[in-house]
């Protein structure tokens, strides 16, 4: 996937879009991370930071093992 090209097709898209109900989502979605994050308590903040932190360290276990330990476990 070229990213760089699918961004300038969302951005043409965007262009042409009218919709306001469908601007306001699209809004909505972009600033979402940052509303979700700010809402957050310090302490939530840290244990995330330190999860992150983590991972960088090569500590954490990978979402893929998660998703196929449930997978097994459950029979799916």
């Amino acid at each position: 996937m070229d990213i760089q090209k699918e961004k300038l097709q969302l951005i043409e898209w965007l262009i042409q879009i009218n919709d306001t109900r469908l601007i306001a989502q699209i809004k909505a979605l972009k600033d979402y991370p940052e509303v979700r994050w700010n809402n957050l308590s310090d302490e939530e903040k840290q244990a995330i930071e330190e999860g992150w932190a983590e991972l960088d360290e090569g500590k954490g276990i990978p979402h893929e093992r998660i998703v196929q330990e449930q997978k097994n476990r459950y029979g799916l």
